[in-house]
This record gives structure tokens, sequence and C-alpha cells, in this order.
């Protein structure tokens, strides 16, 4: 048997099947009903961990009951372990399953991020990490609050401001903005937090200002040399065709031929390096190497023919300056300044995560790994690999070379004592490169490629050998039977993909390595009836919508319902316009990252509010405040000049617009917000309800968190205001949703509006690159060397030097962007729409991006057509029609209560995900009791209850008061007080696990002595289900083998203690 086993899971393989029955399978083959405490499973989302979780604790009470004939999961662990009976297999199932809800924690399936937490907080001190930090999870922000930090510094610090000043005067010379400093360097500084980046910035980092100016210099001394040696060159070439009593009108194609080499370059001799068309030119060879210098009529051929010679070796002279040098200099110096920057920013978020006491999680692999490669046997892991025998790991494909490397030695730990191990991916469906997934680690370990490993600069000497026992010790599986999609749909993709695969080989080399087993099977009971359409549209955004518009109509009319529909999008952008234009068209969206709430006009007319509050006398802010106002309500400033009304006192401005100056400038900036929805009536439009609520909910979260300062709240608003969507999960709502988020998903219907994006690396983007090895004295001060920069990914056609780095990163894109088309086209189970964009020009008809894969599948295959734009495969088939039952909407009629105000002391409640309103409920006198209660075991804790209820806005200062009374009415009773002493143990909220019962939750148990008290809090009239569940939990506890059992039921409105018997 294979110590370690790789699985190939292509889409709809039942990936997460196998790693259940794998983990069962460990389970279950042994005795010890705590073996699971043996296991860790990594997978790399928290959903996939929760799921995983639930189908390994389903499966094992599926497999525990009498009736198992029918269960497949049971039917395939009997013949995979014909040792163990099946009588033995249900009953180590019954004590597995239980074993498990009793030792909760030890059930280690988890994502890789918490498992690095859990190892990096059992070793704080040794990593050097503050005892009692905080995760940071918000790079980005800390970034940007470092930068500006560094720039209050300007003045102040003569090396940063005399860096900046360079920066500054630098633009200016190459004729560019000078204005764009900031967004710059914060764009730079993003270098620090790339995996593969950050090694190499640190090389640089023992270099200091005065050593970066001497090589920027030294740079600009030997471009100068250069171009100098080029231009002089050139003109003695052109001297000598003029003194040779020649003139362009002698040579072939006159300046744009070989006269126009030295006659260009004489004058801008940049143009060796940086013309359009690069130098030598065709015509240029064509004189040079093959003597076509004039035409056949020339009247001075002759002369030309004895100068030649002496115009080629100028020629040569200038050509061999065009070397990997000058190109490789040129690009160092563009962003050269901004290098000894990186370390000024690095070392201002150290300062402001130490105040705070924050880590970034990223930080964590990073100082795991700095000691796994140290040592042969890291100390951090001397107790783990001892508590665990085997490692399940999901979704590798997208695994980090740090995150691979600090799981190689439990591996290899694990290998070692015989224990069997396995890994589960597909390189197909590897889309997160810009997260730092290597998708060369899974290829490597099915091609059991040691070498590849170890050229990874994470590795070390010590992984050499733990590397070659893994992949040697590895055995591959394929799963390659699609039980998620249609026949026809899986039959198009295979023979799409078997197209693109010979198409793209030859360029991209590795795609024959990731698509080696693209070809999938169709199950022995095939699901028939699947359709793809491939379609070509005109490129034009408003019919776009329009088609999309009129498709998800077709497909109801079809028979199917929204919730069957998922619309995919490469971009945000193109999901948020699809979501606002299907919302405005009547149809509820399901989007995590479509719905942005600063897109919504509401929400965007109650921050220009909050601006003006802020700035009530700043026109600008004035004139944005009414132009949303204009937006929202037409009709109101219809006849009057906003240019006028902006320029009128304060309180006459607000009283045009019948705002009461008390309401928005003596409150806080919470309430004034509550005001402004109530006073334009804005939960009048159903459609924004949810955005509006969440942005009370992003208010107030910030407001007892953060600052209670609006400029504080508004800095932080146009910070982070992408990141805030609404989350809508309504089971009859269309899902709109990117690419990236539908991996591992699947739906009835996909529609791909937008199959347009180029698989090239974008315009301009660069890459670091170790220039250690270069040896360019230029590049030295003071014995201390650059040893690593940003390089174009476009110099790749110009250099040598680094060229098989840089094709290597542009086919990891291409890679990339490949996966995600294939993530897309096997979301879907029965119908699959496919829309190409073109445009057409004086050539004719022209495919952007991936739609020109589909135009070259159509062509080979024979099917594509002249004048045809859409093309079908398989066959659309009705859905059984919808029941009027199904029609039916349910409307809410929602009424806003206010928070602060006295009149309306508590507003509803949305939850910190932004859940939908209409699941929420108005939250009572009595509930707030019984909440409050939840957070009370004494009588000493009543206070911080009451804070913590009154900090998350449940409570006003009067309710306060109030609350407490009735709190204070139950503990001081005599009947139950003793229940509240300090010496009584007691649980609140505890669950019971009961065969046979969904699970138990008493409010409260106390132990006092020999006795156990059971208590639970009631609102509303008596009724004799709360006699039924209050004896229900004494049978329960006695259950446990407790004997003196009290039962009690406090009714909190109006206040009663009942006292209740066990039953019979």
């Amino acid at each position: 048997m294979s110590l370690f086993k790789i699985y190939g899971s292509s889409a709809g393989s039942g990936k997460t099947f196998t790693l259940t029955k794998e983990y069962l399978k460990l389970v279950l083959n042994e005795e010890d009903p705590r073996y699971f405490q043996r296991i860790l499973a990594i997978t790399f989302t928290n959903d996939a961990a929760n799921e995983m979780k639930v189908r390994i604790l389903k499966a094992l009470k599926e497999i525990s009951e009498n009736e198992v004939s029918d269960s497949l999961i049971f039917k395939i662990i009997t013949e995979e372990l014909p040792t163990v009976s099946a009588e033995t297999l249900k009953s180590r199932a019954v004590a597995i399953y239980y074993e498990i809800l009793h030792e909760y924690n030890d059930f280690a399936v988890k994502t890789i991020d918490s498992f690095v937490n859990q190892i990096v907080s059992s070793f704080t001190f040794d990593l050097d990490l503050p005892f009692n930090y905080e995760i940071n999870l918000d790079q980005s922000q800390i970034l940007s609050e470092a930068v500006d930090n560094l720039l209050e510094k300007i003045g102040k610090n003569h090396d940063l401001s005399q860096l900046l000043l360079d920066f500054a005067l630098n633009k200016i010379e190459e004729d560019k903005s000078w204005n764009t400093l900031i967004d710059e360097i914060k764009h730079f500084g993003t270098n620090i937090f790339e995996n593969e980046g950050s090694y190499l910035i640190e090389k640089n980092l023992d270099l200091s200002l005065a050593d970066i100016k001497k090589i920027k210099g030294q740079i600009i001394a030997f471009q100068k040399s250069v171009l100098i040696r080029i231009k002089e060159s050139a003109q003695s070439g052109l001297d000598l065709i003029f003194r040779s009593g020649l003139t362009e009108e002698d040579f072939s194609y006159k300046k744009s031929g070989v006269f126009g080499f030295y006659e260009k370059l004489a004058s801008t001799p940049e143009d060796l390096f940086f013309s359009d068309t690069p130098y030598p030119k065709s015509r240029h060879v064509d004189a040079f190497e093959n003597g076509k210098w004039y035409g056949k009529a020339a009247p001075n051929g002759s002369i030309i023919n004895g100068i030649k010679s002496e115009l080629v070796d100028v020629a040569k002279r200038i050509l061999e300056l065009k070397t990997d040098k000058y190109y490789i200099l040129t690009e160092v110096n563009k962003n050269l300044l901004k290098i000894p920057l990186l370390a000024m920013i690095k070392e201002e978020m150290d300062i402001i995560k130490s105040d705070r006491n924050e880590v970034f999680l990223s930080e964590f692999n990073k100082k795991i790994l700095d000691i796994v490669v140290k040592e042969p046997v890291p100390f951090i892991y001397e107790r783990i690999g001892e508590k665990y025998d085997h490692l399940l790991i999901d979704e590798f494909q997208d695994t980090s070379n740090m995150q691979f490397f600090n799981l190689l030695p439990l591996i290899d730990n694990a290998i070692s004592k015989n224990k069997a191990n396995l890994i589960v991916g597909d390189p197909k469906q590897a889309i997160y490169k810009w997260r730092g997934g290597n998708i060369q680690l899974m290829i490597d370990l099915i091609q059991k490629n040691v070498s590849g490993l170890l050229a990874n600069i994470e590795s070390g000497e010590n992984q050499a050998f733990q590397l070659e026992n893994v992949t040697f010790s590895g055995s591959v599986e394929s799963l390659n039977v699609n039980y998620r999609s249609k026949t026809e749909i899986i039959n198009f993709n295979n023979s799409f993909f078997d197209t693109v695969v010979q198409s793209n080989s030859s360029e991209f080399p590795l795609v024959e390595s990731v698509f080696s087993d693209y070809f999938q099977n169709v199950p022995p009971i095939a699901k028939e009836g699947g359709y793809v359409s491939v379609e070509f549209i005109e490129k034009q955004t408003a019919s776009i919508l329009e088609k999309v518009l009129s498709q998800v109509n077709q497909i109801l009319d079809d028979g199917f319902k929204p919730g069957d529909i998922a619309i995919l999008c490469r971009r945000n952008s193109e999901g948020f316009e699809v979501a606002d234009y299907l919302q405005k068209n009547g149809f509820e969206i399901n989007s995590v990252d479509s719905l942005k709430i600063w897109k919504n006009l509401e929400v965007s007319f109650l921050v220009s509010a909050l601006k003006f509050i802020q700035q009530p006398d700043a026109v600008f802010s004035r004139f944005e405040f009414l132009q949303f106002f204009k937006l929202l309500q037409p009709q109101a400033l219809q006849n009057l000049d906003l240019k006028e009304l902006c320029k009128l006192p304060l309180d006459d401005f607000l009283s045009t617009l019948g705002i009461e100056i008390a309401k928005v400038f003596e409150k806080d900036f919470y309430s004034a917000t509550e005001y402004l929805i109530e006073k334009f009536e804005l939960l009048s439009n159903n459609s924004s309800v949810n955005y509006i609520f969440t942005f009370l909910d992003v208010l107030l979260q910030f407001y007892h968190k953060k600052s209670k300062n609006l400029v504080d709240f508004l800095a932080n608003w146009e910070l982070k205001k992408e990141k805030f969507s609404i989350n809508n999960k309504s089971e009859n709502a269309i899902t709109v949703t990117s690419i990236h988020k539908s991996k591992g998903l699947e739906y009835p219907i996909v529609i791909l509006p937008y199959l347009n994006w180029n698989t090239s690396p974008r315009v301009g983007s660069e890459l670091w690159v170790d220039i250690s090895m270069l040896n360019y004295s230029e590049l030295t001060s003071a014995e201390k060397t650059l040893q690593a920069a940003p390089l174009k990914v476009s110099l790749k056609k110009n250099i040598t030097f680094g060229r098989d780095i840089l094709e290597t990163h542009e086919e990891l894109i291409f890679i990339e962007n490949l996966n995600m088309l294939y993530v897309a086209l096997t979301r879907p189970v029965e119908r699959l729409y496919i829309w190409c964009h073109f445009k057409v020009g004086a050539k004719g008809m022209s495919v952007d991006g991936l739609g020109s894969m589909f135009q070259d599948f159509l062509l080979q295959k024979g099917l594509l057509n002249i004048g045809q734009l859409q093309y079908g495969f398989g066959q659309t088939s009705l859905k059984i029609q919808k029941t009027d039952s199904e029609n039916i909407e349910d409307v809410y009629n929602v009424d806003f209560n206010k928070i602060f105000e006295k009149e309306f002391p508590l507003k509803l409640k949305t939850e910190s995900n932004f859940k939908s309103l209409e699941r929420e409920q108005k939250i009572t006198l009595g509930n707030l009791i019984h909440a409050a209660f939840e957070l009370i075991k004494t009588k000493s804790d009543i206070e911080t209850a009451l804070q913590k209820l009154s900090a998350e806005g449940y409570l006003n200062e009067i309710h306060h008061a109030l609350l407490e009374q009735k709190i204070l009415q139950v503990i001081e009773n005599n009947e139950v007080s003793q229940l509240f002493s300090e010496k009584a143990l007691v649980k609140n909220e505890i669950e019971i696990l009961s065969k046979g019962q969904n699970v138990q939750r008493p409010d409260r148990i106390v132990f006092v002595a020999d006795k156990v008290y059971i208590l639970d809090y009631k609102t509303g009239e008596k009724t004799i289900q709360h006699r039924k569940q209050i004896q229900n939990y004494g049978y329960l506890i006695g259950q446990m083998g407790y004997k003196n059992i009290h039962l009690i039921i406090i009714y909190l409105e109006p206040f009663e203690i009942v006292k209740f018997p066990l039953a019979d």
C-alpha cells in the first residue's frame, strides 16, 4: 500500500467524497474509537473544513444505522477494508461518532491557516511574537497607514525627504506626473507581501539611501556613455555618406531604409533600444547581410560599394552596444528610488503592529519556515509530529511553497512511521497564483521531480532527504469520472480542451502537464439531456446586459427557477453591472462580491450627507450632497440653481431641504444617518433596503469598536468600502458571482457573459528577479551590491539574462487564465451558455481574448461558418412547469426602529455577516433579559453583561436601568438567590447530546453540593410545552447519573417562579 497517495481530482469527480472515504477508512480500520485524534485533515477554506466535518459525521451515522444496504459509502468501505466485518464497522462507527461529539476539539479537520496559528500560538516566545497577539488580515490597511505615517515625517527625516524629492524630480525629468507619488509608493509597497518577492526584497535591506543614490548615479553615467558612443558612431557613418557625395535618395527606401539607420541613431540614439520596431530592422539587415543597399538603377551604386564595408563596421559597433546590460540597468533605474522605501515602509508597519499587538497571518508561515529550513528535526513539530500519524491535504494545487515546506516534516515523519498520507488536488483548477499558490509543486510530486522541488527558493539542505522520502513513497490515482454534469457538457469540454492543449502546448509546454488528465469519463449511469451554447456577440455593454435579461427570461420560460441560474464573471465590475441590471428588472440576486453597497444610490446619498456634516461650509461637500439629493428626489430641486443654493447660510441651506439642524449636527453620526433615512423615506425603495441596513451595520460596528469620530469613519470608509457587500442567500435568487468564488460549487445552469479576458500578463507587469550574478560594477556601492530588482515581463524579448524566468512567469499567467476557463466550464449540471465578444474592423471580425479559443475550436472541428454567430451542442429540454404556488412571493413591510432615540430604544439588529432583513426579529424586553442571563453566572457579572449589550447597540441608558432592575428581581429572590452565588458551579447554554434527539440546550444548570438545578427563562404566557421541555432536560441529566435534580422555570414577563417535578 502506498504511504503517500496523490489523487488527481478533476471537476465533479467526487473529491470531497474521496477525502471522506479515505478518512473513514483510517478511523474504521482501528479498534481505538479515539483514533480520529491521530489524523490531521487540512483544507483551504472554512466552508470546505465544515463541509468535510459534516460529511464525516453524516457518513458515520449512516454506517451506524441498522439499515445500511443502500449506503454507498458503507459498500465501498466494506470492499476496501475486507478484513473488517460489516458488524464491526457498524459498532466502530457508533463509538467513533460519539467520541468525536464528546471530544470535538480533537476533531482535526481545519484550514491551513488555523493549523499554522495553532502551532504559532504554542511557541510565541520561540518565534519572537507577542504573547497575546491578534491576527490582522487587512494588510492593505496597515500598508496605507505606514505610508501615511512616512509622509508625515517629510521635513523631519532628512533621508526620507531627500528620497521623495529625488523621486519627484525624476518623474519630472521623465516628463511624467509626480502627483501619483503616494499611489505609486503604496502599490510598490505590496511587494512586501509577495511570497517570492519578499525573499528577494530582503536581500537589499543592507543598502542605505546613500548606496542607492550612488548606484543610480553609476547607472545614469553608464547610460549616457552608451548613448554617446551610439550617437558618435552613427554620426560617423552619416558623415561618411555625406563626404562621399551621397544623400538619402541614393539608398533603397531612403529614410526608412539603411540611410535612416545612421540618421535616426545620430539624433536619437535611444531608438536602438526602444523604437516601436526593434533595431536592426528588416531593411537594415537586407543591406548589412544581403547587400541590398540601393536599387538597380541607382546612379551612385559604385560609390556606395566603395564605402559599404566601412558602414557595416560602423553598424556592427553600434549593434554591439545593444546588450542585456543597458536594458536591465535602465529597467532597474526606474524603480531604484523606491527600493529603500520598502525598508522604511516595513519598519513603519512593524511599529504599527507592535503598538497594536498584531501579527499578519502571512508572517506565520515564514517564521515557521525559518526554523524548518535550519533544523533537521524542527522543535516546533516534535510534539505535533507525535500527535498526528496521518495527513490529508485538500486543494493541494493552491498550496504555496512556504505552506508545503512547512508541512513537509510532518508528512515525512508520518511516512517514516509507516502511516498513510494523501493529497488531493487538480492542477487544472489552480487559480490562486496571485495568493502564492504554486501549481508546479503538485506536478513535480506527480512526476517525482525532486530536483524541481529542491529548486524552490524556500528549500534547504534539510529538505533533500525529506523530499526524496515523500516523493518516492508516492503513487498517483486519477479521479476522472464526472458525476456532476450531463453527458453533452462533458463531451463538449473533452473536445474543446483536446483542441486547446494541441494548439498551445508548443508555445507553453506546461499545458500538457497541467491538462494531462483533461479527459473526463461519463459515469456508468449517464445523465443525458445537457446543452452547450457558444455565441459570438458584438462588443457593447448595453446589448450584453439586455441579452442577459433576455436569456434569463428564456430559461425561466423553459421551466427553470431563478435559483437554478448562475452568472459567472471574471471581474467584479462586470458582476456588479449584471447584478445591478437584473435587480432593476425585478430579480433577486445572490452574490457576495457583486452587490457592493457603496454603489447603491441611497448609500451614496448617506455618505455624501456625512461628508457634508463633517464639512458643512465646503462648497464641494454641499454640491456633492445636492447632486445625490437630486438623483433621489428629482422634483424637489427642479427650479433651484444648485450653485446658488450652495452659497446660502447653513440654516437656510438645510431648511430648503427640509432638514432640522439639530437632528444632524447635535447628534452622533449614526443617529444623524438614521434621521436622514427616516426623513427621506429611503426604505421605501425595497431594492435598497438590504444595502441601507448593511451600511447601518458598518456604521454601528465602527462607532462602537473603532471610533465615534466622523472623520475617522469617513477615512476608513474610503479605504475599505470595496469590501462591503450584500451577502444574500435566498434559494429563489439568481447567483451572480466571480469564477474564483464559484470554484468547488455547481449550478444547474451557468451563463458566461464576458468570456473575453486575455491570457497574457497585464501591460507593464513586473517580476522580482535575482540579479546578483550579473556582476555589473554599476550595481555596487562600497562592497554592497543590489541583489534583486523588479523587471518588466515584456523585457524578455530584448534580453537573454532572466528570459527563462520571465517566460515561465508568462506561461504560468497563461495557465492560470486557462484554468479559470476550465473552472467556469465545469460548473454547470444541465446547461452552459458561452458568450464570446467580437468587434468588426477593416479586416473583418476580431474575437477578444479567450473567445478566440472557441473560434479556433469550431474551425478545427469544421463547424465554423461565415455569418453564423450561435452554435449549439446537445438539446435544450423543458423542465416540469412551475405551479402557481411556486410563483407566490412573500411581501414584508419593514418598520425602521432607531437605536438611540427614546421612542425607539431598540434597533432591528443585523448580523455581522449582513443577513437579509426579512429573517430578523424585533427584540423585546423579555428577549433582552434572556440575553443578559446568558452572560451572567453570579451577581457580579450583571454590570459587565449590561455594558456588553449596550456596546452592541441593544439598549440605551433608560432601558439599561430598567433591565438591571428586572435582573436583580430574579437574582435577589429568596427562592433562587443561592443559584447565583460565587460557590455554585454554573453552566449557561450548555449543549446536551443524546441519541434520537436533537441537541438540547437548557438556559442554566447549577451544581450545588449533591444537587442539580435546571433553570429555564421564559417570556410570554405559560404553556404545557414549557413543562415538557424542562422535564425532558431533567430526564437527560438523570441519564448521566445525577440523582437529586430540581426543575425551575422563571417567567420574566410577568415575573413568576414555577417549580416542576421530574417526569414519571
